[in-house]
């Protein structure tokens, strides 16, 4: 792996909306490359457009790619194809996380908790596996979800997941 010190490369999960997407461009405008990924491709595009429209210095571009975090094989794709364009990841931010909150948790059903569990458990556990093989010393990983909710349900989830 390369030791350029910058532009550094940042991978972002959930970057197809919402912090996700904020974050690609705060770190976009710092002058970082990104790797974004999400499973709105629709969205993600639109995030991508943005920052290309940014622009790089050196006809560097970034990268958008639709994987499910979900699927291992479909995270790990992502990360090596990141590592074939710029030779490295410097950072890691994995924002990507689904939140039911329109229900009680005494009416929720067990598909939509096992989702919540599959994105927001297993889906960081994949993704923090395939970068920290990727990263050299001295990178960063940044995970978090932000949870507002009405009810136990969310609440509950953050006691044995990700909040």
């Amino acid at each position: 792996m390369s030791n350029v010190n910058f532009p550094k490369v940042v991978t972002i999960t959930g970057a197809a909306s919402g912090i996700g997407r904020a974050t690609a461009k705060l770190l976009t405008a710092k002058g970082y490359i990104v790797s974004i990924a999400d499973r709105n491709s629709g969205g993600l595009a639109e995030t991508f457009k943005s920052l290309q429209d940014a622009g790089l210095p050196h006809g560097v571009k970034h990268l958008a790619t639709t994987i499910d975090v979900t699927n291992s094989q479909q995270v790990n794709a992502w990360i090596n194809k990141t590592l074939e364009e710029y030779g490295r990841i410097d950072a890691a931010a994995n924002i990507a996380g689904i939140l039911y909150d329109d229900r009680l948790l005494k009416d929720e059903t067990d598909e939509r908790f096992m989702n919540t569990m599959n994105v927001n458990v297993n889906g960081v556990f994949y993704c923090l596996r395939a970068q920290i093989n990727a990263m050299e010393d001295g990178s960063s990983i940044v995970g978090f979800m932000i949870k507002t909710t009405r009810n136990a349900f969310g609440r509950i989830l953050g006691e044995f997941g990700i909040d």
